[in-house]
């Protein structure tokens, strides 16, 4: 995607992550720059996300060696798990591991999280 105006209209848009059949929503885009230089997007793909339900996604990984032109096959990091994650919190730490923070959802969605563990 670029812009000639300062980000004020765009041309060149590239869809990277896309619904797919059983999917209600993709979410949590994560950008992280490898340590080979190329460009990891990390997001969710929800199957249920329902009040009342219990909240089911599947998280992913795609590569690009191009900055974003083109991307990897998705690579699954979990399936169909009632598991959260925020907008760019993969981090790297000093040793060079990548952490991703996770909350288990045990109950309803939008009701208090049981535990939080790193992926």
């Amino acid at each position: 995607m670029n812009s000639d105006d300062n980000g004020v209209s765009w041309h060149d848009v590239r869809v990277a992550a896309e619904m797919t059949e059983g999917c209600v929503n993709v979410y949590s885009p994560s950008l992280f720059r490898n340590a080979d230089g190329s460009v990891s997007l990390f997001f969710k793909r929800y199957t249920q996300l329902e009040k009342g339900k219990k909240q089911l996604n599947s998280f992913f990984r795609i590569v690009s060696f191009d900055e974003g032109y083109t991307w990897s096959r998705e690579q699954v990091l979990w399936e169909n798990q009632p598991f959260g994650t925020l907008n760019h919190a993969v981090k790297r730490i000093s040793d060079g591991s990548v952490l991703i923070p996770v909350t288990e959802f045990d109950g309803n969605l939008w009701e208090k999280d049981s535990r939080s563990f790193v992926f």
